[in-house]
């Protein structure tokens, strides 16, 4: 298998559970040195198209004239290099990127005309970074619900800024009395988060929803999953203006649930360019896809605040209208899952040697990294 003209980042060794790890040689020239790889395919000015897989999240590297500190240089570099690095390159050799962001194309064009050049990338290929997180879930069957108890479900663990924010405004529009709900990730940074908000209620304190609080939002079904009409998420919002569709958008389509995501603008959009279906029928999208994040989630309250003055039969009608969307939608999303690129490729992400999904967490690769992909529920933590 020709594995020469493919580039992945971030290297092995750049995660902080690398040591875990007891490697075979013959993976190290798509794991380790993949800067200096790249750079000697442009130095011998290769005409075959290189394979450049971007980081699990984001759509490019930082800038050198971004303001950052040192350790945001290592993580936010593709082992040392920097977007204008890979722009020179691809001015020479042709290279197409692989990436889990759904507006990569869009960003690195921003990138491009910020510097004053064409861009010189000659294409783009999405695969989700829940790749592997879709087929599990595909397999956990389908359940379109009706006759809920609560309007939505909200399922929260690695805490950050954004769900803090999409908590508050559901407090505030007093919307969780509508809902099932977890908040399971009691982090010291919390307390600063308690500070800013001035929340009436307790950010440290955490919420289970079952006794399995590591696992519950990666099993399925769940009785309070199906318990609920909408599936309410904050997406990964971690790199700027990047659109990174994760396990929470796609979760609902697979379940056969309505979902609402908080996520950078253009979230929607996105979605219908990629070919799913928004649910009209139920929500007012044009409130939600505004520029400003604060209106964002008020459109996104707003929507649930106007559902949850509707009768349990008036939900159910609601289901119904949108039923063929939903059935559709889980297809669509399944076909994801299979992306159409050249066979080495397919051959790295079916032996887990490219980090696409929740199994790029480095601390359960000891268990299989190397080996052929297999549907293992166990290692799979959300």
């Amino acid at each position: 298998m020709d594995f020469s003209h493919i580039v992945q980042f971030p290297t092995a060794d750049s995660h902080e559970s690398h040591h875990l790890l007891n490697i075979d040689p013959k993976w190290h020239t798509v794991l380790y040195n993949q800067a200096e790889k790249l750079q000697q395919l442009e130095k011998a000015n290769t005409k075959e198209t290189v394979y450049v897989i971007g980081r699990e999240i984001g759509s490019h590297p930082i800038s050198k004239d971004d303001n950052v500190d040192k350790v945001e240089i290592a993580q936010g570099t593709w082992d040392g290099l920097y977007s204008e690095d890979i722009i020179q390159i691809a001015q020479n050799i042709p290279i197409i990127i692989i990436t889990s962001s759904a507006n990569c194309k869009e960003e690195w064009d921003k990138v491009c005309s910020k510097l004053g050049v064409v861009n010189p990338i000659k294409g783009y290929i999405f695969i989700p970074w829940c790749l592997h997180f879709i087929k599990k879930f595909y397999t956990d069957g389908f359940s379109i619900t009706k006759d809920c108890s609560k309007l939505f479900v909200y399922l929260n663990r690695r805490l950050n800024r954004n769900k803090v924010m999409m908590r508050h405004a559901i407090e505030q529009a007093g919307l969780m009395q509508h809902c099932h709900y977890s908040w399971l990730d009691a982090d010291s940074v919390l307390q600063f988060f308690q500070s800013t908000f001035n929340p009436k209620w307790d950010l440290m304190k955490k919420v289970e929803l079952d006794d399995d609080a590591g696992g519950e939002m990666s099993t399925l079904p769940q009785p309070w999953y199906d318990d609920a009409y909408i599936d309410l998420a904050s997406e990964s919002l971690t790199h700027g203006d990047t659109l990174d569709f994760s396990e929470k958008t796609f979760k609902p389509m697979l379940r056969g649930k309505a979902g609402l995501q908080f996520n950078v603008y253009g979230h929607y959009h996105k979605l219908e360019q990629m070919g799913f279906k928004l649910y009209h029928d139920m929500f007012d999208y044009d409130i939600i896809e505004v520029p400003n994040k604060t209106q964002r989630l008020k459109g996104i309250t707003d929507n649930l605040t106007r559902l949850a003055q509707l009768s349990q039969s008036e939900m159910n009608s609601l289901v119904d209208k949108i039923t063929n969307d939903l059935i559709y939608n889980r297809q669509l999303v399944y076909e994801y899952a299979f992306p159409k690129i050249n066979t080495p490729i397919n051959y790295l992400l079916d032996h887990n040697l490219i980090p696409v999904d929740m199994y790029s967490n480095w601390k359960w690769r000891e268990h299989y990294f190397g080996q052929e992909k297999s549907i293992d529920t166990t290692l799979i933590k959300l």
